[in-house]
């Protein structure tokens, strides 16, 4: 994982940052504070449950309130999220060329989100 920018220099964007605290949460075993993703993203509060918010749509997001809480996943299937080999993603940036252009959206989303490819 990225470590967080420090001074001028460039901040992640929300997409990253999202990703991030997703891998985040599927790494620990215990509840993350929201003031600890405040500090390692160098952004606010507010910011942090908007991209936990959004977040939630996808994920079992929990939360516990207090001095002892913070979020974490809420699923029985605990585990880190999956992404595309070298191997998966070289396939299917090769089948992009031979698939129609109305599908071709749909084959890119998947290349960003799971191959971490962000230029198609």
């Amino acid at each position: 994982m990225r470590a967080t920018p420090i001074g001028g220099e460039s901040a992640i964007n929300a997409s990253e940052r999202r990703r991030e605290i997703i891998e985040i949460l599927f790494s620990r075993t215990e509840k993350v504070k929201i003031n600890d993703l405040v500090v390692r993203f160098g952004t606010c509060r507010r910011t942090i449950r908007y991209d936990v918010e959004i977040l939630s749509l996808t994920y079992q997001i929990g939360s516990t309130p207090g001095r002892h809480g913070g979020i974490y996943i809420d699923s029985p299937i605990h585990s880190q999220p999956r992404y595309l080999t070298p191997e998966e993603a070289a396939a299917l940036l090769h089948m992009l060329s031979y698939i129609q252009e109305e599908d071709k959206p749909y084959l890119k989303s998947i290349l960003r989100d799971l191959a971490r490819i962000d230029r198609l």
